[in-house]
């Protein structure tokens, strides 16, 4: 799992210009300061893609529309293909918030965005394995092995973000996860990303870069 959130930088959104609620991102004096995956270039995965789709069913799409428009018009946000790439400018000052973006490291002067009005979201990692392989056995021998407790807890302990799902493993974030969070993407999502009558479209029409 990922947990999912903005983040902020805390040397430069301070007092009342950090957000707590989701309309609270279209503050203007925010502007120049906010940057975001790109949701239509898909080059390196689909997690912000995903993550507003899972806004727009959370909060409903006029209220989704309504912030959206109003933080691209007053915010202008920068955007970039990797969110790897954002947080690291995030954390080095070059923008005082990002988003999508999962925990980070918390000496890097950096923050979670906790917003009040919509529920704690956490992004899906996955394996499967192919019907017709060629080394079927050693598929499954591994993917037992990345579900086996020695791997979970190296999981939890090194990995920057991922927080293992084996009940009992050491997870260095010491996250908690609720009956109420959401996760994305789920089945359905995925079906409608390529769709005939995809959210892409929509979000290129109202300007989500």
């Amino acid at each position: 799992m990922e947990p999912t959130n903005a983040i902020y930088n805390r040397s430069l959104i301070k007092g009342d210009l950090v957000p707590t609620r989701l309309d609270e991102l279209t503050n203007p004096e925010l502007k120049g300061k906010v940057a975001i995956q790109s949701v239509q270039d898909w080059s390196e995965g689909m997690y912000s893609f995903y993550y507003f789709a899972t806004l727009l069913k959370l909060i409903g799409e006029k209220k989704w529309d309504s912030i959206i428009t109003a933080f691209l018009n007053n915010v202008s946000p920068s955007s970039f293909p990797c969110y790897h790439n954002m947080q690291k400018y995030v954390a080095r000052g070059s923008f005082g918030i990002g988003l999508p973006l999962p925990l980070i490291k918390v000496s890097w002067g950096v923050a979670t965005l906790h917003l009040r009005d919509i529920p704690d979201t956490a992004s899906l990692r996955s394996i499967g394995i192919v019907t017709k392989g060629a080394h079927q056995n050693a598929a499954e021998l591994f993917y037992d092995y990345l579900l086996s407790e020695v791997w979970q807890n190296k999981m939890g302990k090194d990995y920057e973000g991922l927080i293992p799902i084996r009940p009992g493993a050491t997870m260095k974030y010491n996250a908690k996860f609720t009956k109420d969070m959401t996760y994305f993407p789920d089945e359905q999502g995925v079906r409608e990303a390529f769709s005939k009558d995809s959210l892409l479209e929509k979000f290129k029409q109202i300007g989500l870069p």
